[in-house]
């Protein structure tokens, strides 16, 4: 055999190897989630005669179509390093100020390139420049403009819903189904392929995850983090102005109040995800499994007449113990990666006096 075959078969022999240790790694990242989420799919279709029913499918996608494209949003000022709490007051606002543009008598596609353009700017130049360019911490920047979005809510409706009954093609878009799947999360899932492609196969997804693994290493490298930071609390809020749209077309109403408390549900979505909290870990599939596993998690709760308001203290529990599993998980990484690399010294270390013994 020659040199050349000897290594194109070597290359080949390691490419395997690396697919598979990919493929194992991945499926290591998702045991955990995937495991629970089976074993309720399991659970409650053999407790419950109605759960595991096309309608009730429907309604499980329907109402939590929101939540994965604010959770979608979510993920990437996360995987960055960051958070946004602001996107409960987006898309409040957002769909606040598509009504009133209605109202106006602008047209429904002119009012949703608005309020989506106008969100992801509103998120760039508040969110993004004063994390980003400026240091300021992330959480006291989104508090504020969470409080702020709020506060413009209340100020333009007086606190009160306003009625939307009369645009039709806005509440067909977002209450009806096509090929007996809700429209709205064809909408989602859209959102989410498209954010996978981004995150896998785009320069800018490399970089969000080069930011969250080490900023200054990043920087050094030559990428602008303060741009890429910026450009993830634009996305998170140009998705959260649609959520509002969206939610707008299948409430048939708009208000100041509309998904509140949206922003800690996303957040505990992308956590049981995967998605570390300090950034640099994670993917938007997990983000999926995430919304998939707290959706039928209500359900199974609604359909045994347990109060919605435990689904809240449940959220919470198995939040917890998803971020305290993940800080476990990264504690035996970091003691693997430092005896692995005291291995690889050792072994050069003795292949160097090996090679001078024999010179």
């Amino acid at each position: 055999m020659s040199v050349s075959s000897r290594s194109t078969t070597s290359h080949v022999e390691k490419e395997r190897v690396f697919r598979f240790s990919a493929l194992k790694t991945s499926f290591g990242t998702y045991r955990g989630v995937l495991i629970v989420l089976a074993a309720l799919l399991i659970f409650c279709s053999i407790v419950q005669s109605s759960f595991a029913t096309v309608s009730n499918f429907q309604n499980v996608i329907d109402t939590n179509a929101i939540l994965m494209i604010v959770a979608v949003g979510l993920t990437f000022p996360m995987l960055a390093g960051g958070f946004d709490l602001s996107v409960a007051g987006i898309d409040a606002l957002s769909g606040v100020l598509l009504a009133k543009l209605l109202l106006a008598g602008v047209s429904i596609p002119l009012a949703i390139l608005i309020i989506v353009i106008g969100a992801l700017l509103f998120g760039a130049l508040t969110n993004g420049v004063l994390i980003g360019y400026f240091g300021v911490n992330f959480f006291i920047v989104t508090l504020g403009t969470l409080t702020i979005t709020q506060g413009v809510s209340l100020q333009f409706t007086g606190g009160n819903n306003i009625p939307l009954f009369n645009e039709q093609w806005l509440i067909e878009l977002a209450g009806n189904n096509f090929g007996g799947v809700p429209i709205i999360g064809m909408v989602a899932a859209g959102v989410l392929v498209l954010g996978i492609l981004i995150m896998r196969y785009t320069g800018f997804g490399r970089m969000i995850y080069a930011v969250g693994g080490n900023p200054e290493a990043s920087r050094l490298a030559g990428i602008n983090v303060a741009r890429v930071r910026l450009a993830t609390y634009a996305v998170s809020a140009a998705l959260a102005g649609l959520a509002g749209v969206l939610e707008v077309g299948r409430l048939a109403s708009a208000g100041p109040t509309t998904d509140g408390n949206i922003e800690l549900t996303a957040a505990a979505a992308v956590l049981i995800g995967g998605v570390a909290f300090g950034g640099g870990i994670g993917t938007l599939f997990g983000t999926f499994l995430g919304v998939a596993f707290l959706g039928v998690l209500e359900s199974a709760l609604l359909l045994s007449g347990i109060s919605s308001y435990w689904q809240g203290v449940i959220t919470g529990v198995v939040l917890i113990t998803s971020v305290t599993l993940d800080r476990i998980r990264g504690r035996r990484g970091a003691k693997k990666k430092l005896l692995e690399s005291v291995l690889v010294t050792v072994t050069r270390s003795t292949e160097a006096n090996s090679a001078t013994k024999e010179a």
